[in-house]
């Protein structure tokens, strides 16, 4: 099957405004996602239902008796003692067969405390003092497939140290939304703070390029008693010709624009008016000091897919190793990767799998193209909102339907969404062509479909 066979039903499935031409190239861009998802949702145009579910061969059905059975669970602290000089810990949870195989479950189980408000915890294993006490973590474990019972551990926790009635800043100046800077435009720094005194409190963050002070960017706040709060706020980044003036550097002479690190200066007050306070930094220092990569390369590439804290470790440990037989951690950056590298775009991509979605359409004017291939947004509607208004205001999304299903898109597209589910069919066989090019098309057979993208030489 060839593209231009495949045109008119693109711009249906990609809800985009006109222009977006340049990702729209590659035939890469198209079929790798059927071969990502392994199933097609709709009929291609002149098609008939009837045309799209051929005879396929039927894979054997998997045997349950080669699916692991866990039948303990393991920890690698038996307990835990949290205070102010090591606030936060990790633990490692390991679930055993009958075999004495080893698996790390330590995504996928739950975490409880009780009582709570003496630690926090998050996925990853992250345990966080909150405050002064004792408590017990709950770690259960509960999977009809690999379990025949629920598993439980319990880790006792005792937190001291922590000082009571004090502002703690976590973090400031930060990278927000989905960590894409470039020259002349808006993104978003973060700003992360705990109020553990019993009174509200009204701050002010202040952020400056180090190489030019002449402009500020801040936002004034307000946390609440006993909570924690994080807070955006809108940075500008100088054109690139402004920029090399600045920081004292020449353009290339082949014309190659190079990425540049921007150093940031913050402060952080308390009070609004002329009376207000400064927070100084650790160790006694007047400011916080951090720094964001500006990228020349454009159009620039984002990636929204479901959240995975260790997929960045994962695929460093899969380079050092030479494992590149391995599947990808997540094979949607590669292929966006892919389809950059052939277009000669760069090699440069923004996923978002350990942070939440930009709650702003500011936090995504830096990306010009944005790629969904989750469904974490159903859950986030302020997320939904800010992907929609930067859609709407002239933003080029591509949802990747066989990752999400039809109910995202409707809800982010409401009645201009007007395409509706026929069938699913498995594929097994695919052949990629290209538009002008006259070899033989590239085919790629399957066991079964889905189980390992194709590798494209």
């Amino acid at each position: 099957m060839n593209w231009s066979r495949f045109q008119n039903w693109s711009s249906s499935v990609v809800h985009r405004p006109l222009g977006w031409c340049r990702l729209l190239r590659p035939v890469m861009m198209l079929l790798l996602l059927v071969v990502l998802g392994g199933f097609s949702l709709l009929p291609l145009a002149s098609q008939e239902p009837g045309d799209i579910d051929p005879p396929v061969p039927q894979g054997e059905p998997q045997d349950p008796n080669d699916i692991p059975t866990i039948v303990r669970l393991e920890v690698d602290q038996k307990e835990l003692s949290l205070s102010e000089s090591r606030r936060v810990a990790q633990l490692q949870v390991i679930g055993f067969t009958e075999e004495e195989e080893p698996y790390d479950l330590t995504d996928q189980v739950k975490y409880d405390a009780i009582p709570k408000g003496i630690v926090s915890f998050s996925v990853g294993g992250f345990v966080a003092a909150q405050s002064n006490g004792e408590t017990e973590l709950h770690i259960r474990y509960v999977d009809e497939a690999t379990t025949n019972q629920p598993l439980e551990l319990v880790v006792p926790i005792e937190v001291s140290g922590i000082p009571k009635g004090r502002i703690r800043v976590n973090q400031i100046g930060t990278v927000g939304g989905l960590n894409g800077f470039t020259a002349d435009r808006w993104s978003l720094l973060v700003v992360d703070i705990s109020n553990s005194t019993a009174e509200p409190i009204r701050l002010m963050v202040t952020s400056t390029y180090e190489f030019d002070s002449s402009i500020q960017f801040g936002r004034r706040f307000t946390v609440p008693a006993y909570s924690h709060r994080t807070i955006s706020y809108p940075i500008r980044v100088p054109s690139y010709e402004d920029l090399l003036k600045l920081l004292g550097k020449e353009e290339k002479t082949d014309g190659v624009k190079e990425a540049l690190t921007l150093d940031i200066r913050s402060a952080l007050y308390r009070g609004w008016d002329d009376d207000k306070q400064l927070i100084p930094a650790s160790g006694g220092k007047r400011f916080h000091f951090t720094g964001i990569r500006c990228d020349p390369e454009k159009p620039l590439t984002g990636i929204l897919s479901e959240p995975d804290v260790g997929a960045k470790q994962r695929e460093l440990e899969r380079l050092n190793t030479g494992s590149l037989e391995e599947d990808p951690p997540d094979p949607v950056v590669h292929l966006m990767q892919a389809i950059r590298r052939d277009q000669g775009l760069g090699n440069i991509t923004y996923p978002l799998s350990s942070r939440p979605p930009p709650s702003s359409a500011i936090a995504m004017i830096a990306v010009d193209q944005l790629v969904i291939s989750g469904n974490r947004l159903l859950d986030d509607t302020a997320g939904l909102l800010a992907v929609r208004d930067w859609l709407y205001a002239g933003g080029r999304l591509w949802i990747m339907l066989d990752k999400t299903g039809m109910e995202l898109p409707e809800r982010m597209l409401g009645d201009q969404f007007g395409i509706h589910l026929v069938d699913e069919v498995p594929l097994y066989e695919l052949a990629i062509t290209e538009t002008g090019d006259e070899r033989e098309p590239l085919v790629r057979l399957f066991d079964e479909p889905g189980m390992k993208p194709a590798m494209l030489s």
